[in-house]
C-alpha cells in the first residue's frame, strides 16, 4: 500500500505524527514490483547487447560502475554494503577482462602457430 493511502486511513493526529518522522531519503524508493521491473530491464539490455558484441564491453562497464560505487559509498545509506558490492564488481570485472585477454591471445597464438612451426622446420631458402 502506498504511504499516502496509509496516512489517509488514520486520523489527523496520527497522520501528522507519522509525517513528522523525518529520516534519510533513500536514493531508491519502491517495492518488489519496481525491483522486478528493474531486473527485467537490465536482463533485457544485457541480452540485447550480447547480440551486437556488447558482451566484450560488459567487464569494462562493470569495472567503471564498481569504481563509481566505491568512490560514492559515503553518500549511500549503507556504506559498507555499497563498498563491498563495488569491490565485488571491480574484482569480477578484472577477472573477466583477464579471461577475455587470455582467450583472445590464445586465439591469436593458435592462428599464427602453424606459421611459426613452418618457419622453424624450413630447410633453407
Amino acid at each position: 500500500m502506498a504511504p499516502e493511502r496509509y496516512l489517509d486511513a488514520h486520523d489527523d493526529a496520527e497522520a501528522d505524527a507519522l509525517r513528522a518522522q523525518v529520516g534519510p531519503k533513500a536514493p531508491y524508493q519502491g517495492n518488489t514490483n519496481d525491483v522486478i521491473a528493474l531486473v527485467a530491464a537490465v536482463v533485457g539490455v544485457v541480452a540485447f547487447s550480447v547480440n551486437f558484441g556488447g558482451m566484450y564491453v560488459l567487464p569494462l562497464f562493470g569495472l567503471v560502475l564498481g569504481i563509481v560505487a566505491v568512490l560514492q559509498a559515503r553518500q549511500s545509506l549503507n556504506r559498507k554494503r555499497t563498498q563491498t558490492l563495488g569491490w565485488v564488481a571491480i574484482g569480477s570485472s578484472l577477472v573477466g577482462i583477464v579471461i577475455w585477454g587470455v582467450f583472445i591471445l590464445g586465439c591469436l597464438g593458435l592462428t599464427f602457430l602453424p606459421l611459426f612451426i613452418e618457419s622453424l622446420t624450413r630447410n633453407g631458402p
